[in-house]
């Protein structure tokens, strides 16, 4: 009779043992909605069918998102006229021209602009639809290069307005954080293999968050210094202040070399800033 109990004990703790590891593997992976749909321990030898399960769970988990792509194309196309970018224009700073021209081009900026948060909300309200079905990776990549060219665009485009480079600089960057940063990777529940999660040879993970905020913070820092020199560059602030070097930084944002650019270099140079920050999230939990 004791022998019974015991066996029937040991049978309840191994079914137990084996719903947890179980839940460890499908659901670690699974439903996670923060970061990378990364797992703690090794590839037991997961099937198609259960990694498709995985990735049905997460994007079931992380559907808000998916919707969240589709208000801001709303946003992004009603930018225009909501903002007027063909009023209040100014000039770039240092009286010089854009695009290796002595003209400002200031309707053809604004024309530019315009067309370019046209098409890109369109973009977005049809791929963004596409994506709140699960296996779309194709359509998530295209909001994510749609947001990475609403970034691109005022740098290019020498947005007329302040308004217009915010808009398009800030609504890029949550496009990229919700199309590869916060769910993940698209589809990398498919193909990614699991491994331990410290490199083997190391005695720490390099990727995880305590190595990786300090490269998130200075990110974050040049993203604002430079956005900051900028806003000068392209005219949207008509002084500039910084603690070092007096008027030097003036005279440099407007020297020959500095007009040598077919583009702003200071907002190339917050383009690069924004890159790096939200590159930084990238990585273990």
């Amino acid at each position: 009779m004791a022998k019974s109990r015991h066996d029937a004990s040991e049978k309840q703790t191994g079914s137990a043992e084996h719903r947890h590891g179980g839940e460890h593997a499908g659901g670690g992976m699974g439903m996670r909605g923060v970061t990378r749909p990364m797992h703690e321990s090794h590839d037991h030898g997961m099937s198609d069918s259960q990694r498709s399960e995985m990735l049905r769970m997460h994007h079931q988990q992380t559907l808000w998102v998916y919707w969240t792509i589709l208000l801001v194309g709303v946003w992004v196309l009603l930018s225009p006229v909501t903002f007027g970018y063909g009023k209040a224009m100014v000039v770039p700073s240092g009286e010089r021209g854009v695009w290796f021209s002595s003209l400002t081009h200031d309707e053809l900026r604004a024309t530019l602009m315009t067309f370019s948060d046209v098409a890109s909300g369109l973009l977005l309200l049809v791929f963004g639809w596409r994506a709140l079905r699960p296996n779309r990776p194709v359509s998530l990549w295209v909001c994510c290069f749609v947001g990475v060219w609403l970034n691109v665009a005022p740098v290019l485009f020498w947005a007329p307005t302040a308004a217009a480079y915010l808009n398009g600089t800030i609504a890029g960057a949550l496009l990229i954080a919700l199309t590869i940063l916060i769910p993940g990777m698209p589809n990398m529940i498919m193909y990614m293999q699991m491994g331990p999660p410290t490199p083997p040879g190391w005695s720490y993970n390099p990727s995880s968050w305590p190595q990786r905020w300090i490269m998130i913070v200075t990110g974050f820092a040049g993203w604002i210094v430079s956005r900051y020199l900028a806003a000068f560059q392209l005219g949207y602030i008509d002084q500039i202040w910084e603690p070092f070097f007096g008027q030097g930084t003036r005279q440099v944002l407007n020297s020959d070399m500095s007009h040598m650019w077919p583009i702003s270099d200071a907002s190339l140079g917050a383009l690069a800033y924004t890159f790096e920050f939200l590159m930084g999230y990238m990585g273990s939990p």
